[in-house]
């Protein structure tokens, strides 16, 4: 719900006529709702399907309207931005308070004889633009901010935010086995992944909501139409699954008493890779979250409130609704005069009328003849920091062959320097397989700070039928190098090449100790004696004798932290089962030296 006063929460629940008003903009000119066509202005949401409740969503927010006068020229109404606000008169302060209704941008004006007829459409719409990534990985705050850099929308959520929601501090990924055809499908699978909707907010950034249990209003009978409609039985979840690309089966989890409705998520391709264990404490995290969904579906015409937000729950009482039940808005059409929310969702005793494995949405695996040429892109979804002397991954990518044996590696890094010396050296390595390719190591050197482009090439000797790994790294000599978010881009391509489609074995380690502090070290004591003779003809020596050093009890013990970073795709686990080992995570091993 949005921020309102108590005085605006007791003024929309007085049961007389309300006075009210519209203004906002379109570009730079104002308006008021007497530029408005009586009945003519509108705006839509919803953050799920009609037939059951739905994670995911990725909505576009719409408004429509008839300007009676020419606010703008012919040639300025389409792509014009709108922005409008609803405004209130509060008895007991004698004025008006506001409730912006969001941001728009005009996609089609038309005029007729009754005025210019727009429809336009929030920022949304901008992610329904071709996802041209197919291989990425880092955590679902960087790839949502990847996400909205990419199609010029502002992300309207925190780093500590995401990290909050369910699956939110787990490292994902995106291989080329996906079924993203747009950024839009690219956020939906993310956001059913931290088992959240998109939206776009009242200020024009996305959001992820989580769909909650707590009541932001209740809402009497008195303040609802005639034509309201209440469900008799709660929507409501205890079961979850998942198409797995490699083999096509059906991965369900439960927790409790299944007995209610089984959540499908379909071939969701940020669950794919990792361990069997690692995928089903993901379901689970979305499952936990799922079941606060207690919802009765609802349809009602309400007298005014646009402060109400998608997501939001609501106690009705009186009349025929049943007051000890919630429900959730999920689709509302705000007309001035009328204000037409719903909520939707599924009968849990339909549960058991189809089988939940009849339920399964095997996803499409792609298809890929020997002779045509694939391309495996990637773009760095974490910003690099390469100081003076250190060595950083700029690029990973996995590819498989099929009858390749020569496949061409290209790539632009856009990079900021900053020298610190004469001059600042970028040394580019490469490694297959995590080997180091010695024979081809480009160099470039800069004089100057800011900002440099390092474009790559090489042609990569591969064997048929075989799993690769290519890495890309930086070593920087002189000076900082920075390769921000999304500047690291490369490519792989040729023919005979297929999609890794699943994990290939091998888990990256990363150690590093820092320096162990030695001055808690105590030595004893002791005298040397050297003592020197002459033999001829042999030429003279030195016979050097220590005696015994009395070290007891003269030895403290230090102790030291050592945390390891374990990453499955570099150690080889030959026949191992990893069941109860989670992919990405931290441990910490502490050992006791004696010196």
């Amino acid at each position: 719900m949005y921020s309102v006063s108590q005085a605006y929460l007791n003024q929309i629940k007085k049961p007389y006529a309300l006075k009210r008003t519209l203004r906002g903009t379109i570009g730079n000119v104002s308006f008021t709702e007497d530029d408005i066509l009586s009945g003519s202005f509108s705006v839509s949401n919803q953050c799920s399907d009609s037939n059951e409740v739905k994670i995911g969503s990725v909505n576009v927010g719409e408004l429509e309207v008839t300007f009676r006068s020419d606010l703008l020229s012919r040639n300025q109404w389409k792509g014009a931005v709108i922005t409008v606000s609803d405004g209130l008169f509060i008895d007991t302060l004698q004025q008006y308070e506001y409730v912006p209704l969001g941001i728009y941008t005009i996609d089609d004006a038309k005029i007729d004889k009754t005025g210019i007829r727009v429809h336009a459409y929030d920022n949304m719409l901008k992610f329904d633009k071709t996802f041209g990534i197919s291989t990425t990985i880092g955590s679902p705050f960087n790839i949502l901010s990847m996400l909205c850099q990419d199609c010029g929308v502002k992300n309207g959520m925190t780093q500590a935010q995401v990290e909050a929601l369910p699956n939110g501090t787990q490292t994902i990924s995106l291989y080329s086995e996906n079924d993203c055809e747009t950024y839009r499908d690219a956020l939906f699978w993310l956001a059913q992944t931290l088992c959240c909707f998109a939206t776009i907010g009242r200020d024009g950034k996305l959001y992820l909501r989580k769909y909650g249990n707590t009541e932001i209003d209740s809402v009497s009978a008195g303040l609802r139409f005639d034509d309201n409609v209440f469900a008799t039985y709660q929507t409501q979840y205890s079961g979850i699954g998942l198409t797995n690309i490699d083999d096509d089966e059906y991965i369900y989890v439960k927790e409790g008493e299944d007995t209610k409705l089984p959540y499908n998520l379909g071939a969701n391709p940020f669950i794919q890779y990792g361990t069997d264990s690692t995928r089903k404490q993901m379901l689970l995290n979305i499952l936990r979250q799922l079941k606060v969904i207690d919802y009765v579906p609802f349809s009602t015409g309400l007298l005014h409130c646009p402060a109400y937000d998608l997501g939001d729950v609501i106690e009705f009482t009186g009349g025929i609704a049943d007051d000890t039940k919630h429900s959730c808005i999920m689709y509302f059409d705000y007309d001035f005069e009328h204000y037409e929310a719903e909520g939707y969702g599924a009968d849990p005793a339909l549960a058991n009328a189809k089988s939940k494995t009849d339920k399964n949405i095997a996803g499409l695996k792609s298809k890929t003849d020997k002779n045509s040429i694939q391309f495996y892109t990637f773009k760095n979804a974490e910003e690099a920091v390469v100081g003076d002397g250190e060595t950083a991954e700029l690029i990973h990518i996995r590819f498989t062959t099929m009858e390749a044996k020569q496949v061409t590696f290209q790539a632009e890094i856009l990079c900021d320097a900053d020298v610190t010396v004469d001059d600042i050296k970028a040394n580019i390595l490469y490694y297959l397989d995590r080997n180091l390719i010695t024979d081809y190591q480009p160099v470039e050197t800069w004089s100057e700070d800011g900002k440099h482009i390092i474009s790559l090439y090489y042609m990569i000797d591969v064997e048929p039928n075989t799993l690769y790994q290519w890495q890309v790294m930086m070593k920087s000599e002189g000076g900082t190098i920075t390769v921000p978010i999304e500047n690291a881009r490369g490519t792989i391509w040729g023919q005979g090449l297929v999609a890794s489609d699943k994990w290939n074995g091998f888990i990256d380690v990363e150690d590093e100790v820092g320096a162990i502090p030695l001055d808690s070290i105590l030595v004893a004591t002791f005298t040397d004696a050297c003592s020197v003779s002459a033999q001829e003809p042999i030429s003279r020596a030195i016979a050097d004798m220590i005696t015994g050093i009395s070290i007891d009890d003269n030895i403290a013990v230090a102790q030291f932290e050592d945390y390891v970073l374990i990453n499955k795709t570099s150690i080889y686990l030959e026949g191992m089962k990893w069941e109860d080992v989670y992919e990405f995570t931290w441990g910490a091993i502490y050992d006791e030296h004696t010196w």
